[in-house]
This record gives structure tokens, C-alpha cells and sequence, in this order.
């Protein structure tokens, strides 16, 4: 283990160490915790601090400052006066926070326990109770804080769970308590300020020893064991907040921590990746993305960092808007996500950061777009839409004026080996989405394979959970309808939900776990990755894969996307096994049908009676099914179709696959030549041949060639190499 970035037992060295008063004991809810041997646990002393960040000198005694000091609440309000975004979101925060009584005794303010709740009660509300009383210094804001304060302080835990007060929720009540604290600062009585700061060391000491040091008994450690579990992000967040504001009120007993979680957080950055993207999906991407994003915030704002240089916090925005399924208020990700209607929150809202940071228009009109498409609830379409208080924070009008057309329809993820295409940025848009990449991402296996293997020859542990066994899968929407479905929040992680290749009815490695698990003994780099990516004129692109190593019985699978957007897309699949069974080529489609067996036709019905037609061909006989399917979710269970194309007894075969999402009347014929296969692509104005030559060399791109009419459309080559993780 790298000692000079992760936390070591070094730290329990009581040297030149700092006593610090320990909360009373308390008995808690639950009878199984013992919670005296476990806060016993938490030693009375810190070692002495090293390398402690030191706040900004013209902070020392200031507040507010955790967020925002007092220069910015006053641009932000004369912003307010001429943009009707941030007039909107300033009346809505000043109205919330002076009801009276929104606080009552008797209603005591949530405090949150569990890891999902907190992200809307002890951490949203509160801190845009900070918010309205900055804006205007309302008597009774004031009020409405001051319950908050009392309440967490005389609740002995701010996790009351197996995780004593360092799971998730505890961070949240921390950032809250740090927010609200810091607002209300200069209006508090000191000795009660005191025992706030008190009290925000005590749970920041108990977070750094019972969770970062692994001292809680009876619980997993799954979030300490790698950098990009939003988990960790969120404790670091909290960590940060409560003790930056404290920082000059403890007499320096604050110090150590800050230096710890200091090298911790560039510990993080250091393996987060430059697309600031996250290998589970853009709904966990929004999970978490916000709390890494505020924790750097708070560091540059407090003590002179520059953290949010890192190119993450400025291109994290796109994994959200290229997985938006277009006129859809929906995702089309991979990993774990609803993929159901969603409204924009306050995580949502913490995305305008990213082009706050980059200052680029034309990615501020394309995410500000995306981010009032989701202002609207059809569930309530009666109810008023209220700006969350990221707004405030994060929203920057003197980037109006760009344009989102002028914004790249097509993205690369480099580090997750994903591309993300679509014929335009408006709700009609055509969008395709591939990926084949290893899980984790390429970032997070770099520091897989830095660290050393275990007794038994194991590669260090990841926390994979929420990745998907779908190398080579694709997804598309059109006429505002999933075509081929992405997938749910599944409970069980099967190839077989993901529109890819089955060999005897099973799936890539590592497949049928609730919560995915990495390879012990494998480089799953290895498993499955881009290996060719061509983008020519008019925003053609072909992009292909390889995950032969993701199966237990294939030699090769290879696969090949053609997007001619306007016109057709094609995609082209080579697969060989080490032995004869049954090749499937898998699609899920929410409604299915067969137009014609004998010409491999079919189509997709839409929930408006839309039809996209789609032809599949084989170079082996194969037999069609179309049969129910359930993509059972947490969230819930979705009744689909499964579209399967059976090469039987056999140990190759070649599929080439034919969409018509732009309704062209396209129809595809294909044969062999040798090792090339030629396929002819004829509908309305098209004419095209294609000559497809796959590589039997597992790294090589295949040579893919097409032409109109004699002239060339767009060419693949062994040249054009797909980037593995970072184009740095």
C-alpha cells in the first residue's frame, strides 16, 4: 500500500498529540450496537498535524465563507435583478427560508441516518436554508435555523445505523450543520456557537476513525478499498465542510484532520478521470459527481487550492447530456440507472458548475437545455416548478449567448471505452449509444494494477457494483421512444439484459451477481475494449469493439458500428468460440415483431404506433425469436421483449444488422468474398457498398470501406486506433 497517499496505521501514533473532548455516551436505537466500545474506539488524542492547509489569511475570523462570503451573495443578487433564472431561484429560496415556523419544535428536523434520504433532507433543504438567510437577513430565517443547530446538537449520532456516525447520511448532516453554522455565525450566541464547533469536530474525528480508518466493527468496508465510490466522495464532503468552518475555532485541533482528509482528496483527484466520468452510469455519475465537485469547491474557496482545475469538474457535464434520451425526461445509460422520468434536482443543478469552469458557451447552452427539459413533472403537471440551490451556486449567466448547435453531436469516453451519437441536440433527435470497456474504466483499474496483489495472487479489490456485463452493447432511442432498451436497475447483472452476443445462453464473465465483483486473478482490461473509432464528414462515425475475452468460450467477438446519421445504421459482429454451440445475437426491445422471417426483417413498435424496422442477416442459417422478457429492477420491473437470433452448432458466426430510425425504407443484402464481406445498403437516395474485413488479431482494427456511387463515404483502418482510457 502507497503510505504517502492512503491513510496508515501510522496515524494511532499518539505523538506531540492534541486532546480532544469527547461527546458523552448515549445509549442509541439499536440493541445490537455496543456504543461505548465502539466510540472507545475513537481515540482521545490526535497525532500531532503535518502539512495542515491553511486558511486564506483574509478568511481567519470571516464567515460566511464555507460556500460563499459576502461579495459573492451581493454579485449574486445583482444578477438576480436582470436574469430570470436566478431572479426565480432568490425569491424561491428568501420565500422558503422566512415561513414561519418552517422549523417547529415539534416537527424536529430530520436527521438523516440512511445513505439515499440524505441526499434530500439533511443535505438539500438545509443548506438552501443557508442560502435565503445570506440573500436576506430575514429575522426569521434565522429562527428556522436555530432549531437545526439545537436539534443536531443534542442528538448524540448523526448516524444512528451499524455505520455509528460515518456512513453517507452522517456526511450530509455534516455539510448541513457546517452550511448553517457558517451563515448564521455572526448572529449566534458564542457559547452555543461553541458547542457547534465542538460538536462538528467530534463527528469529523468519529468519521475519520470509525470510516477511514476501518475501526467500525461488523460492517463491509466496500468504500474504502479504491477512489470513485461516490460513497467516499460524499464522506470526504462532509469531512471537508465541517472542518474548514471550524478551522480557526478549535484552537487548532482541527489541524490534523485537515492535513489527513487534505491527502485523501488529492488522492482522489489523482485517479479521477479527465471526462470526469463514472463507470457506472450517468445515474450514478449524478450520485455523486457534486460532493467531489463541492469538496474541491470548499478547498479552493477556503484555503487557496486549485483543485477545480482538474479537467473533470469542466467535462463532467457531458456523460449526463449524451446519456439524456432525447424529448424523454429520461437517461439511455449503462450500469444502474432508473431510466425512468426524472425531474431536475439539486444534483442535476450542480452540473452548470463545469461550464462555470470552462467558460464555454455553446456547452452551457447545450446543458441548459437539457436541464430545463427536466423542469417539468408529469406526474404532478399541476405543480410549480422550484429552482434547486445548486442554482445559486453554480449557475452562470454571463454565459448566455451560446449556441447548441454548435456543440459536437458525438463523443468519445475514452476512459470508458463509450461512445455516445445522435443526429442533433433537439427532443426529435435519433440517439445510439455503445460501449465496451472494462469495468471500472480504464482510470480506476490504472490504480488496481499500482497497488500489490493479495496472499492469494488476487489484484486489489474495486467496488464495481453497479457496472453491467454489456461489452459491446448498444442502446437507441427514436421518435421519443426507447427502440433498444438500455437496461434497469438491475438486481441481477446479466448479459443477457444488454442488446449483445449469448454463446449457449450465457454471458461475460463476472455475470449474475447482484452487485457486480471484479476478477480476482484477471486484468479485466483485458476483457473487453475499443479498439477502432473514425469520425468523418457530416458526423459519420464508425466505432468498434472487442470483448472475446469477456466470455468464457469465445476466441473473438467483434463489433462494428457504422452511423451514417439522416440515412441508416449498421452494425457488424464477428464471433468465433472454442467450441460448436449456439451464437445469439440478443436485443432488448420494449415491443417487438417479425414483418418477415425469411428476410431477417422485423420491427420495433413505439407507445405512439411508430414503427422502426430493423434487418438482421448471418452468413449460418439462423432461427428468430421474439419472446417476453423481464428486466426485474430495485426500482421497478419492465416487461420487454428479447429479440434472439440463434446460429446453431456451430462455433463462428457473422451477423450484420440493419436500423431504420430515420424511416429511409432501407434493406440490406450481404455475402461473403473469402475473409471480406460485402453488404449493399439500398432505400431512399442511398445506395451504398460496404466491404467489411474482420481482423483475427484481437488487438488489430478490421478494414471497413464505404462508397456511393464510386465515391467514398467513410473509411476504417488499422490506422484509426480507438483511444484505451485517457487521449492524454
Amino acid at each position: 500500500m502507497n503510505k504517502k497517499i492512503l491513510f496508515c496505521s501510522a496515524a494511532f501514533a499518539l505523538v506531540a498529540s492534541m486532546t480532544v473532548q469527547a461527546a458523552p455516551v448515549k445509549k442509541g436505537k439499536h440493541k445490537n450496537i455496543d456504543y461505548a466500545k465502539v466510540l472507545s474506539l475513537v481515540p482521545a488524542k490526535d497525532p500531532a498535524p503535518k502539512d495542515a492547509p491553511k486558511l486564506k489569511p483574509e478568511l481567519k475570523g470571516k464567515h460566511p465563507r464555507l460556500l460563499f462570503d459576502d461579495a459573492f451573495i451581493a454579485n449574486l443578487k445583482k444578477q438576480a435583478e436582470t436574469d430570470p433564472v436566478l431572479k426565480k431561484a432568490v425569491a424561491e429560496t428568501i420565500k422558503y427560508g422566512s415561513r414561519k415556523n418552517l422549523m417547529r419544535k415539534e416537527d424536529r428536523p430530520a436527521v438523516v441516518d440512511n445513505d439515499t434520504a440524505a441526499l434530500t433532507q439533511g443535505f438539500s433543504n438545509y443548506i438552501r436554508l443557508a442560502f435565503a438567510y445570506a440573500l436576506d437577513k430575514n429575522p426569521n430565517t434565522l429562527e428556522n435555523i436555530k432549531p437545526v443547530l439545537n436539534n443536531m446538537l443534542e442528538t448524540p449520532y448523526w448516524a444512528d445505523t451499524i455505520e455509528l456516525d460515518c456512513n453517507m447520511g452522517a456526511a450530509n448532516n455534516m455539510v448541513a450543520v457546517a452550511a448553517l453554522y457558517d451563515v448564521a455565525y455572526n448572529d449566534l450566541d458564542p457559547e452555543f456557537r461553541k458547542k457547534i464547533a465542538e460538536r462538528l469536530l467530534v463527528q469529523a474525528r468519529r468519521m475519520y476513525y470509525l470510516g477511514y480508518q476501518k475501526l467500525c466493527p461488523n460492517v463491509v468496508k466496500y468504500w474504502q478499498n479504491d477512489p470513485q465510490p461516490n460513497h467516499r466522495w460524499h464522506r470526504g464532503c462532509g469531512q471537508i465542510a465541517a472542518l474548514s468552518v471550524i478551522a480557526d475555532d478549535v484552537d487548532g485541533k482541527a489541524d490534523f484532520l485537515l492535513g489527513e482528509m487534505q491527502r485523501e482528496f488529492e488522492f482522489l483527484l489523482k485517479h479521477y478521470p479527465d471526462d470526469g466520468d463514472c463507470h457506472e452510469g450517468s445515474g450514478y455519475q449524478n450520485f455523486g459527481f457534486f460532493y467531489l465537485a463541492l469538496t474541491a469547491w470548499i478547498f479552493d474557496h477556503n484555503f487557496g487550492t486549485n483543485y477545480l482545475k482538474h479537467p473533470g469538474f469542466s467535462n463532467a457535464w457531458k456523460q449526463q447530456v449524451y446519456y439524456d434520451a432525447p424529448g424523454m425526461q429520461s437517461n439511455m445509460t449503462f450500469g444502474d440507472a432508473p431510466n425512468r422520468v426524472a425531474v431536475a434536482a439539486h444534483l442535476d443543478g450542480g452540473f452548470y458548475l463545469c461550464s462555470r469552469l470552462s467558460r464555454d458557451k455553446d456547452a452551457f447552452a447545450v446543458f441548459d437545455k437539457f436541464f430545463h427539459s427536466r423542469t417539468f413533472n408529469p406526474r404532478y403537471p399541476k405543480a410549480v416548478y422550484q429552482y434547486p440551490w445548486t442554482i445559486l451556486l453554480c449557475y452562470d449567466p454571463t454565459l448566455k449567448g451560446g449556441s447548441a448547435d454548435k456543440f459536437p453531436v458525438n463523443h468519445l469516453f475514452a476512459d470508458l471505452g463509450a461512445v455516445s451519437l445522435r443526429d442533433n441536440w433537439g427532443d426529435d433527435a435519433v440517439a445510439f449509444t455503445f460501449k465496451c470497456g472494462p469495468y471500472g474504466g480504464y482510470k480506476l483499474n490504472e490504480f488496481r494494477h499500482s497497488m500489490p496483489k493479495d496472499k492469494y495472487g488476487n489484484y486489489h479489490y474495486l467496488n464495481l457494483a453497479h457496472d453491467d456485463p454489456d461489452a459491446n452493447g448498444f442502446a437507441l432511442t427514436a421518435f421519443r421512444d426507447f427502440i433498444f432498451h438500455p437496461g434497469n436497475y438491475s438486481v441481477s447483472k446479466m448479459t443477457s439484459h444488454t442488446s449483445s452476443i449469448l454463446f449457449n445462453n450465457k454471458g461475460q464473465k463476472q455475470e449474475g451477481d447482484v452487485y457486480t465483483q471484479p476478477a480476482g486473478k484477471e486484468d479485466m482490461r483485458t476483457f473487453s475494449y475499443l479498439t477502432g473509432f473514425k469520425q468523418g464528414e457530416n458526423n459519420r462515425v464508425i466505432v468498434e469493439g472487442e470483448a472475446g475475452n469477456a466470455y468464457p468460450d469465445l476466441k473473438t467477438f467483434r463489433r462494428s458500428v457504422i452511423w451514417m446519421p439522416g440515412e441508416y445504421i449498421l452494425l457488424l459482429d464477428d464471433v468465433k468460440a472454442d467450441k460448436a454451440g449456439v451464437i445469439s445475437w440478443n436485443g432488448i426491445i420494449p415491443k417487438a415483431f417479425v414483418d418477415d422471417a425469411e428476410a431477417g426483417r422485423c420491427y420495433a413498435l413505439t407507445k405512439t404506433g411508430k414503427k422502426m424496422y430493423f434487418t438482421l442477416l448471418s452468413n449460418k442459417p439462423i432461427k428468430a425469436y421474439i419472446d417476453f422478457y423481464e428486466l426485474a429492477g430495485r426500482w421497478t420491473n419492465l416487461l420487454v421483449n428479447q429479440c434472439k437470433f440463434d446460429a446453431e452448432n456451430t462455433d463462428n458466426a457473422r451477423f450484420a444488422c440493419l436500423l431504420d430510425p430515420w424511416e429511409k425504407g432501407v434493406k440490406l443484402q450481404m455475402k461473403e468474398a473469402g475473409n471480406n464481406v460485402e453488404l449493399q445498403v439500398t432505400g431512399k437516395g442511398i445506395n451504398d457498398k460496404w466491404v467489411w474485413t474482420p481482423t483475427g488479431d484481437l488487438n488489430k482494427v478490421s478494414t471497413i470501406t464505404g462508397t456511393r456511387d464510386g465515391k467514398e463515404l467513410i473509411k476504417l483502418t488499422e490506422k484509426d486506433v480507438a483511444p484505451r482510457g485517457s487521449t492524454k
